[in-house]
């Protein structure tokens, strides 16, 4: 299965929650190449945890699903969270490159493995960050 994704910016659409708001701001325009996962479980009175993934190749290895897989794993085990923001940093404008893709390809397979949806990826670029929303194939 290929993954498609489509813009939702502006980053104050009614598609992204007050929580997504608050970690786009936080993060802002890209400062150099690195991934960020935001875990969460709804309803929950705090929203998770983030990790930040530094020293990010531009191009995903093919080994990165299984990476990401053994990442995820640990922090559902432990936190019981049900879903993932993915946050790709690096330098350009907001639309997703075709590394950006192969990166959001292997976050969503490895949260596949694992049981996490996959509700908005946000790419923080050299302006500011973009959202985008997955939708299926067809």
């Amino acid at each position: 299965m290929t993954g498609r994704f489509r813009t939702i910016a502006p980053p104050d659409s009614t598609f992204i929650n007050d929580a997504d708001r608050q970690f786009a701001e936080a993060l802002g325009p890209a400062i150099r190449r690195q991934l960020w996962l935001r875990f969460d479980t709804p309803g929950a009175a705090t929203k998770g945890v983030v990790i930040q993934l530094d020293q990010l190749p531009a191009a995903a290895p093919p080994e990165a699903a299984a990476n990401l897989t053994n990442v995820m794993a640990a922090l559902v085990e432990q936190g019981n969270y049900t879903s993932v923001t993915l946050v790709l940093e690096r330098h350009g404008g907001p639309e997703p490159t075709t590394r950006d893709r192969e990166w959001m390809r292997a976050a969503r397979d490895a949260a596949e493995r694992v049981g996490l949806d996959i509700g908005l990826v946000l790419i923080s670029h050299s302006r500011g960050v973009s959202a985008y929303a997955k939708y299926p194939d067809g």
